[in-house]
C-alpha cells in the first residue's frame, strides 16, 4: 500500500473485525459547574476520560432525541386518522391480538 493511503487507512480495519472509528478534535465551551460534573464521572470509568463521558452523553442524548421523535410522529400519525381509518386500525390491532394468542409456542 502506497504510503498516502497508508495514512488514509489509520485507525481501521477490515473485515470482521472493526477498530475505533476515527475521531475529530473539537473545542467546547461548558460551565464550570458541568465540567465539574465531566470530571467526576470521568474518575469513576476506567477510561478516565473527559471525551469518553462527552461523547456517552451525546451518544445517549441523541437516542433519546430519537425515541422522542418516533413518539411524536406516532402521536400525529394517529390524531391525523379519520373515524373510519381508526375503526380499521383497531379492527386490525383485534385481530392480531386474537391470532398472537392463539399460537403455540412449545407444542
Amino acid at each position: 500500500m502506497k504510503a498516502s493511503l497508508q495514512l488514509l487507512d489509520r485507525g481501521r480495519t477490515y473485515g470482521r473485525m472493526m477498530s475505533a472509528m476515527p475521531k475529530a478534535k473539537i473545542s467546547i465551551t461548558l460551565s464550570e459547574e458541568l465540567l465539574q460534573r465531566i470530571d467526576r464521572e470521568a474518575r469513576r470509568r476506567p477510561s478516565g476520560t473527559r471525551s469518553a463521558v462527552i461523547e456517552d452523553w451525546v451518544r445517549r442524548g441523541a437516542r433519546g432525541r430519537g425515541a422522542d421523535l418516533l413518539r411524536e410522529e406516532t402521536i400525529a400519525y394517529y390524531s391525523s386518522l379519520d373515524g373510519k381509518e381508526l375503526a380499521e386500525d383497531d379492527a386490525i390491532a383485534r385481530a392480531s391480538g386474537d391470532a398472537a394468542r392463539e399460537l403455540r409456542y412449545d407444542d
